[in-house]
């Protein structure tokens, strides 16, 4: 039965993949630790050894082949983050030049005051306008009513 165990490798469920970048992982296991587990499971010392080393480089195969695949997703973040920043800086750009050809506030109190003044003007000379135009009104009737 132990020649058994020896050749039946244990399942070892897939390892997790690695944090984000930045952030420390979980600390793997190490060869001393890999061959007492193989060795508590029931290989001998050999076989425990084997197993470990296989282990190991199998994690170390999967660090290196997953390290591009981190990088290029990283390096996709960035360009995103970068094509956000140059859009916002477009808009910024636009609302600058939009605030820039507004009128400041003393022109905007000028043209106010101007156009207040218009209008004060306006309503003081059109009783003035009016009863002169009624009385244009009035003396283009009187001949025109004497003559019949």
């Amino acid at each position: 039965m132990s020649e058994m165990n020896m050749n039946a490798s244990p399942r070892i469920p897939p390892s997790p993949p690695p944090p984000p970048l930045g952030r420390p992982g979980p600390k793997p296991p190490s060869a001393k630790e890999l061959i007492e587990f193989y060795t508590k499971k029931g290989m001998n010392h050999e076989a425990a050894t084997e197993k470990a080393l296989e282990d190991l480089q199998k994690a170390l195969t999967y660090a290196v082949q997953r390290f591009p695949k981190r990088a290029q997703a990283m390096e996709r973040s960035i360009g995103s983050v970068t094509s956000s920043l140059e859009y916002l800086s477009k808009r910024m750009d636009t609302l600058e030049a939009k605030l820039d050809t507004k009128p400041s506030l003393a022109g905007v109190f000028g043209a106010g005051a101007a156009a207040g003044a218009v209008l004060q003007a306006t309503f003081t000379a059109a009783p003035h306008l009016f009863r002169a135009i009624a009385q244009i009104g009035r003396s283009v009737e009187q001949p025109s009513s004497s003559s019949s």
